[in-house]
């Protein structure tokens, strides 16, 4: 911290009053505090999370925020979190965030977490720093097209222990009824599940569909 330095004038004259004496001492503006400011650039350089540099830490946000009610957490703390060295990304805050829009609703400046949370997820996602639950859901997603991670064939396993009839669409015939289409004949067609599907894409913006 830089140690202050004081002005005093043998001969200080403001509109035409002499102003001389010990009592005109000023002090020469410093900075209080120092801070590295890249990791706060680099999240607000991305698309969307550009407004977390407007906050001015007035605190109306904590007040309203309700993740902060159960913990230590709210948008100002963030703020300063990140303006102090530690990055958003690889913080567990970023994935506390309910994006209710309380704290957008109270901030003087617009400090917009309902986009700024997103972006920044969606980079941590991008660098895999994740939570380990949600990149197993995703691969799991991606290879099974479930995030449960089990084959498509048990996606019914449940409803044998529901206690009450579950249909399955699988194992469904389609009623399909055709509107304003003259050269669709007859205008109730029978569609089973092997039926081509780009047929199918065409009939649906025509079309109500009932199961029996």
């Amino acid at each position: 911290m830089q140690k202050a330095k004081a002005i005093e004038l043998d001969v200080a004259v403001v509109d035409g009053v002499e102003l001389s004496g010990s009592w005109n001492r000023m002090f020469v503006p410093r900075a209080i505090s120092e801070y590295d400011l890249s990791v706060l650039d680099e999240i607000t350089s991305i698309p969307g999370a550009e407004s977390l540099g407007y906050c001015y830490q007035c605190g109306k946000c904590t007040a309203v925020c309700p993740v902060d009610t159960v913990g230590d957490y709210s948008p100002r703390k963030i703020f300063r979190r990140t303006q102090l060295g530690a990055s958003l990304i690889d913080s567990p805050d970023l994935w506390l965030c309910t994006t209710c829009r309380n704290c957008l609703r109270v901030c003087p400046k617009e400090v917009n977490m309902i986009k700024i949370m997103p972006a920044v997820r969606e980079q941590a996602v991008l660098q895999g720093k994740a939570p380990e639950e949600l990149l197993t859901a995703f691969e799991n997603t991606a290879r099974y097209g479930n995030p449960i991670g089990e084959s498509p064939r048990k996606r019914a396993e449940w409803t044998k222990s529901a206690g009450v009839p579950v249909p399955i669409m699988s194992q469904k015939k389609l009623r399909l009824t055709c509107c304003g289409l003259s050269n669709v004949t007859p205008p109730i067609i029978l569609v089973e599940k092997k039926h081509p599907l780009l047929w199918l894409e065409f009939l649906t913006p025509f079309m109500s569909i009932s199961a029996f």
